[in-house]
């Protein structure tokens, strides 16, 4: 913006959605942030961009400038249907420039869904969405098992792509998409293997499609387990039909023996944690036994319950956003202060 003063900027995303007024008044650098999902918002307000008196204000789901101050305009409603979005222009991105979580060579990533069933208190998604249309959380929407087929048969015959990750918050959600997936990819024998994020409860309803993920190249899951105690699991509302350590010990098992490798992520820092807890916590990853237990710290998201909760209990301490990536402590418990809770986690980590 220094060196090209009539420079148009544009931003959103993660967490920017929570605190559009916030970043737009603490970053004069910033013209207008999108609020919500982007494509169609961007798209209008380029069009309105090129009149000689645009008019943002009439552009739905964005934040600007207005004589001084800032403004909102009306919020934007969700995209009904994922499946009318285009396929991502990969010719457009550096594709040999992508490395990730995998030892194998040729690593991509992709999203097929927007959304989560569950209602966690710390989860980022809540920074994506309008805070003007909160129930909009509660709200996944997912392409088709075809389309993500033909996604993944493009990444790996035009791009050499021989590891997928997919990012989705929730990719299991419907089985539908899940047989759909299966059947396809049982028909294109790509040279690919995949992985993703979902929900346990989905992986448990979907257990008889477990061998055939395998076989049509899912090697490895990514759930989050969070606590050690069938208490603590129904306190975060994870699921509408509630699970036990017995039934997440039990899925670890089964994966494990279609070989599809498990990675449980454990939560740490809530409100109530005190060093028992947390050792309990420690201790029931070797009962539950995922391949690989990520411990991570509880960072209060923009827009988030934990978020709301912090502010009001006036308990973020750091506001470094560096650090704000789930293994910095950023707020103390009611038992324990950010010091100590970072000590057990590092200790649970290195153990």
């Amino acid at each position: 913006k220094e060196a090209i003063p009539s420079l148009i900027t544009i931003t959103g995303g993660l967490g920017i959605s929570a605190m559009s007024k916030e970043l737009l008044t603490l970053s004069p650098q910033l013209d207008f942030i999108i609020v919500g999902e982007a494509e169609p918002t961007l798209l209008e307000l380029l069009e309105e961009l090129k009149r000689e008196q645009p008019r943002p204000a009439e552009v739905r789901g964005l934040a600007f400038r207005k004589d001084s101050k800032i403004a909102l305009s009306p919020p934007r409603p969700l995209l009904p249907d994922l499946n009318q979005l285009p396929m991502p222009a990969y010719d457009l991105f550096p594709m040999d420039k992508y490395v990730g979580f995998s030892k194998i060579e040729n690593y991509n990533e992709a999203v097929t869904s927007r959304g989560c069933e569950g209602a966690c208190s710390f989860c980022y998604e809540w920074g994506l969405i309008d805070p003007r249309r909160r129930q909009d959380f509660f709200v996944h929407r997912t392409r088709s098992g075809k389309l993500a087929a033909d996604e993944m048969e493009l990444l790996n015959k035009t791009y050499g792509v021989k590891a997928l990750n997919f990012l989705d918050d929730d990719f299991n959600s419907e089985r539908k998409k899940m047989l759909d997936l299966l059947d396809e990819l049982e028909k294109r024998n790509l040279d690919m293997e995949w992985f993703f994020m979902g929900r346990a409860a989905n992986l448990m309803r979907d257990r008889d499609l477990i061998p055939r993920m395998r076989k049509a190249g899912c090697y490895q899951v990514l759930f989050g387990i969070e606590v050690g105690t069938n208490e603590e699991l129904a306190h975060l509302h994870k699921s509408k039909e509630p699970y036990t350590v017995q039934d997440l010990k039990e899925l670890v098992r089964l994966l494990r023996q279609n070989d599809i490798a498990t990675v449980g992520t454990y939560m740490n820092g809530f409100w109530e944690d005190d060093t028992e807890k947390i050792k309990n916590r420690f201790r029931a990853v070797d009962e539950i036994d995922p391949d690989v237990a990520v411990m991570m710290l509880l960072t209060p998201m923009p827009g988030t319950q934990s978020w709301r909760q912090g502010l009001k209990q006036n308990r973020i301490e750091s506001l470094d956003l560096d650090n704000w990536d789930a293994l910095h402590t950023i707020m103390p418990t009611r038992h324990l202060s950010r010091k100590e809770l970072g000590e057990l986690c590092a200790q649970a980590n290195r153990e």
